[in-house]
């Protein structure tokens, strides 16, 4: 007997009305007297429906943190928008839920409880829950990440139905993120194509996503968060337990999980009436077709029709214990479908190093037309390809040299790959694993999960000092160069699947007798060897704008820098890309600087521990220091010696420090307590006495200087570039791809103007930094006054190269802009100090247009721009 009404979900409504139905109404009533076509039953059920946006919300900032940009769609718990996360400015998913529970204190726990549950799943086939909360106009919220693409039904409504291959590897992904989901004590309860988002990934074929895990279920107890009398779900996909109001587990997920392999396999569904309580009834009391007599020609083997018919079983102990059991039967199935072929799992890749050119095709998830894909054959001619010349530049500590050498190790090419360790920012000051640096460390994480769904990746609770497995890798490659790769591998595992601490001596020596390999390799990993400290100098000395990863090539000028897209770096391989900056990319931590205003040989003891970290610049007077705090570049801490200055001069210091927000302390050998009183009430943000070994003002300094260069990270990464105040590199790349896609649809070409100055390294060198910097600033603003109209975009793109965006612009335009920027720095005569490039700084300037069409991209544009440019270092 059915206990409870059913909510049905609105897509069960009329298809011609596209209205609401009216949830007072008996589901009969709701669902109407007609029995739909089979294709008119996919439109209802796949496709979302297209309503109107509220434009009133567009344009709103929830709780000052999230602006809402765009109406994307509507779903049974709420109204979904592209939103803008103002702090860390990337784009993400906003669902405003329905706002009946506001008043509700209940629904409000519930809220945060289950939203808190759900922001705790990071398996990679479930979309991340970044935030949640509750906006004093919009109500109750919560923020995910963006996808592109499209669901699973918008997939089934095009191409139903699937190959058997390609359901077996969507089912297989769904079950992956069940296995977590049903680990944490959590059940979807909804479990539909619509709820199903499929992000094509040219390489490894469809890609899952499950969404709407904000209709959830814990364990264990009972769910307040819908109306009395009501099941919350679809009757075309709901477990007979749950028409009956039973407590639900995880089986109930794998019954709505059979219910959408059976429409993959077949193009329809198993049970369907002329009204909801029709199909309610028939999920409780019929037995649903074999597959293989409702597609009879889908070449669908036993065993696949057994793990469906096991999944429908109306008994949940009759069904699939957990999602696992479910995953591991399907992909036994796997290797019986006709003409597939076998996947890599991401329970294999522990297993699974390197790869021949039959398991490489395993790659390319089943169901991809292979016949009519250039991109398979493009992998296979990788790994018969020579690419002897290829290095890479990597850092055991960034997510993102993790997930290309995760990448290039699937495709079985890491072995071809000359692989050299650098340390990213081993000026990094020592101390605690703060919260900033957790939040820039997640920020990192989540960004490659979302470019790289395919590597599994999680979030170590700290940084690693990777500088002894740097070395221990080259021991490994000198005594043992056939076990490098495994571990390598090994250690980017160590910290960036399970968490481990790889600066600590017994996470290497584990490594180490995991691969049959002497612990006594660690004895010679005390120093930096010659090979480290090579492959250090040829990162830092080249032009690569100190940023990571790094893939150079044997050509001239081939470079790619940061974690691309697996179809740009395939062509970058096959020599189709000379030079490529993506925006996933580490970019470099500036070495902070002291300004010393006093006697150094005094405070020597007191710089003790930052001395190879900081650049340290010395004020032997006050006007010396007063003219270093007045230049565009500023120092990120001041340290003053007491008995170098007198009481007035320590005032002057003060103001001049507080108008350029830059903090600054005392340094004193003899401790006085009225002098200290007086500092701290000036604004001085520590009084240290250096007497003795100064311990503690050591530590004291350090917690100064990374609380500081934690806050100059955060700047960083913001839309603007703290020194010059154009467009950071990141905010450049995001508009191109916007104005990109814009051109697509109007027809119009896009240009680019790089500017790169010459000799730049040879320039600082001779002239300081700080000088380099002012420089900086000034080209900067020849550009402002150069690049006039309002629609162009001028960004900071390197430590020393400008880029200039111009939508819906000519070539002949944007080279006749170009010459006018070219003669701009001509007449600004800039001195030159340098051994080499002339008398005055001069700059390399390439232009190039492109329109966009489906043969060409972003990437391209910018190839063209860098092959333009004639000169520079």
């Amino acid at each position: 007997m059915i206990k409870k009404k059913c909510v049905a979900d609105r897509r069960m409504g009329s298809p011609k009305s596209g209205k609401h139905p009216n949830p007072t109404r008996s589901p009969a009533r709701r669902l109407g007297k007609k029995t739909l076509a089979i294709p008119a039953l996919y439109q209802a059920v796949f496709v979302p429906m297209q309503i109107d946006p509220n434009k009133a919300l567009i344009g709103r900032v929830l709780e000052g943190r999230y602006e809402l940009v765009e109406f994307i769609a509507q779903g049974g718990m709420g109204r979904v928008f592209k939103a803008r996360q103002l702090a860390l400015d990337r784009m993400v998913a906003v669902k405003l839920l329905l706002a009946e529970g506001d008043s509700d204190p209940e629904f409000r726990r519930r809220f945060f409880l289950e939203a808190s549950l759900c922001a705790r799943l990071s398996q990679p086939h479930i979309i991340r829950v970044f935030d949640y909360g509750q906006d004093p106009e919009a109500g109750y919220y919560i923020v995910m990440e963006h996808l592109q693409g499209q669901s699973l039904g918008q997939v089934l409504a095009e191409s139903a139905p699937l190959s058997p291959p390609r359901a077996i590897s969507i089912a297989k992904q769904i079950c992956a993120g069940l296995v977590e989901a049903h680990g944490q004590g959590l059940v979807h309860r909804d479990l539909k194509p619509s709820n199903l988002f499929v992000t094509p990934d040219d390489l490894l074929g469809d890609f899952v996503k499950i969404l709407d895990f904000g209709v959830i279920h814990q364990v264990g107890e009972t769910s307040q968060m819908t109306e009395p009398e009501t099941t919350l779900g679809s009757p075309l996909f709901m477990s007979p337990e749950q028409i009956e109001g039973h407590p639900l587990d995880g089986r109930s997920d794998l019954y709505s999980l059979g219910i959408v392999l059976y429409g993959m396999l077949t193009g329809t569904l198993p049970f369907r009436g002329e009204s909801s309580m029709q199909v309610l009834f028939k999920h409780m009391y019929e037995a649903a077709l074999p597959v293989s007599e409702v597609h009879p020609d889908g070449e669908i083997s036993p065993d696949l029709e057994a793990v469906v018919a096991k999944a429908l079983k109306k008994a949940p102990d009759q069904r699939f214990s957990s999602a696992k059991k479910m995953l591991r039967a399907l992909q036994r199935c796997e290797g019986e479908q006709p003409g597939s072929r076998p996947t890599l799992t991401k329970q294999d890749e522990d297993a699974t190093e390197t790869m021949n050119t039959a398991q490489l095709s395993g790659l390319l998830r089943p169901g991809m037309p292979t016949e009519t894909s250039t991109l398979p054959v493009q992998v296979r001619r990788l790994v018969r390809l020579d690419l002897t010349g290829f290095t890479a530049f990597i850092d055991l500590n960034c997510p993102f040299c993790y997930a290309l050498h995760a990448r290039i190790s699937r495709w079985g090419l890491s072995h071809k790959i000359n692989w050299c360790l650098v340390e990213h920012a081993s000026h990094a000051l020592d101390g605690p694993f703060s919260l900033d640096q957790e939040q820039l460390l997640s920020t990192e994480v989540l960004e490659v999960r979302h470019r790289a769904p395919e590597v599994a990746l999680s979030l170590p609770p700290q940084r690693c000092d990777s500088r002894v497995a740097n070395r221990l890798l080259v021991a490994v490659e000198k005594h043992h160069p056939d076990q490098v790769h495994n571990v390598r591998s090994a250690l980017y595992r160590a910290l960036w699947r399970k968490g481990e601490d790889i600066g600590d001596a017994r996470v290497l020596r584990t490594v180490l007798e995991a691969h049959g390999l002497s612990a006594r390799l660690l004895e010679s990993c005390g120093v930096d060897t010659a090979q480290n400290q090579r492959w250090q100098a040829d990162w830092e000395q080249a032009d690569f704008d100190q940023g990571i990863p790094v893939l150079t090539g044997p050509g001239e000028g081939q470079v790619l820098i940061g974690l691309p897209d697996p179809q740009t770096l395939v062509e970058f391989l096959l020599g189709k890309r000379s030079r490529i900056v993506d925006s996933s990319v580490c970019t470099y931590q500036k070495r902070p600087s002291l300004l010393v205003v006093g006697r150094l040989n005094h405070l020597w003891p007191l710089l003790a521990d930052v001395r190879e970290c900081c650049e340290i610049l010395q004020a032997p007077s006050l006007a010396v220091a007063d003219s270093q705090l007045h230049m565009d570049a500023v120092p990120d801490l001041v340290i003053a010696e007491k008995e170098h200055l007198a009481g007035q001069e320590m005032e002057k210091l003060a103001q001049v420090a507080q108008h350029r927000s830059v903090p600054w302390l005392v340094a004193t050998r003899d401790h006085d307590p009225t002098a200290e009183l007086q500092a701290l009430s000036l604004g001085a943000k520590e009084f240290l006495c250096i007497d003795g070994d100064c311990q503690v003002a050591r530590a004291r300094l350090g917690r100064l200087l990374q609380d500081r260069f934690s806050l100059a990270r955060v700047e960083s990464e913001s839309r603007t570039d703290p020194l010059t105040r154009l467009a950071s590199r990141k905010h450049l790349l995001e508009r191109l791809e916007e104005t990109w896609a814009l051109a697509a649809r109007t027809g119009a070409e896009t240009s680019v103007i790089l500017l790169q100055l010459n000799h730049w390294k040879a320039f600082n060198r001779a002239q300081s930094y700080q000088v380099g910097d002012k420089v900086l600033v000034q080209v900067a603003e020849l550009l402002r006054q150069t690049v006039r109209r309002p629609e162009d975009l001028i960004a900071r793109f390197g430590s020393h190269e400008f880029t200039v965006l111009l939508p819906e612009t000519t070539r002949s335009t944007a080279r006749e802009l170009g010459g006018k920027i070219q003669q701009a720095l001509a007449q600004a005569r800039i001195v030159n100090h340098a051994a080499e490039g002339g008398r005055f700084l001069t700059a390399s300037l390439g232009v190039a247009t492109l329109p966009s069409n489906a043969s060409t991209t972003i990437h391209h544009l910018y190839d063209n721009a860098a092959r333009a440019m004639e000169g520079g270092d």
